[in-house]
């Protein structure tokens, strides 16, 4: 995945956001592309701003504060990983600014040093193509023609349901370790971009597989989709 938005000006963003009570970001996050960076980054779904903020009517938006300052951690966490030079933006920073800096447009400020963060992660990932483009086609032709090959798919559960490429077992990120896979026969597993089947591949290597490998994410699929019937 290639980043087109890596120079966002936090601040202005924070600024108003903060004199929309919120609504800025509640279409932001999906239509401006941020959820699906923010995921595409972490490696695993996030919960959609808009559930975020619903639930932050009944609780004076502090649970949207919560979730921001959780994204906010996460995000450090993988700009260390990463090798990004900080200051980087976290959980206290995100939560802190925007209760007690509130009088000192803490909000934004906040913002700033998140969209700072972010802006640093997106860079480096389209410099070094840590996330390379994999042809996911290519891939399953040589599922295809190995023989005992498993095909898995590492979405969750409910995203499995909604469509997967035929022959695929579901063994989602979030279990993996929990896995009962053979370990005898050659793996190839895929998600939605790419992001969590190369961390689900790490972390099957990390419990003793050898054959196994990712080949990037439903998203470039070309063939038809199994759809599980309700009844």
């Amino acid at each position: 995945m290639k980043f087109k938005h890596t120079h966002r000006p936090g601040f202005l963003l924070g600024f108003i956001d903060f004199f929309t009570a919120g609504l800025f970001f509640l279409f932001y996050m999906p239509y401006g592309g941020l959820e699906d960076e923010l995921e595409y980054i972490l490696g695993h779904k996030v919960q959609p701003y808009w559930q975020a903020y619903v639930l932050g009517i009944p609780t004076l938006f502090i649970y949207p504060l919560i979730w921001m300052a959780g994204i906010s951690e996460e995000l450090k966490e993988k700009a260390i990983e990463m090798g990004v030079e900080g200051p980087y933006t976290s959980w206290w920073h995100m939560f802190g600014w925007n209760i007690l800096g509130l009088p000192l447009m803490g909000p934004a400020v906040a913002t700033h040093r998140f969209f700072g963060t972010l802006n640093k992660i997106e860079r480096k990932l389209n410099r070094k193509l840590l996330f390379s483009k994999k042809n996911i086609n290519k891939g399953l032709a040589e599922y295809e023609s190995t023989p005992g090959a498993v095909l898995v798919d590492v979405r969750e559960a409910s995203e499995y349901a909604s469509g997967y490429i035929p022959g695929a077992v579901n063994m989602p990120l979030s279990l993996m370790k929990l896995t009962t896979l053979p370990k005898d026969k050659p793996l190839f597993l895929y998600c939605l971009r790419g992001a969590r089947s190369k961390r689900a591949e790490k972390i099957l290597r990390s419990m003793g597989y050898g054959n196994v490998r990712s080949i990037g994410g439903i998203k470039g699929y070309k063939g038809k989709l199994v759809r599980y019937k309700q009844i």
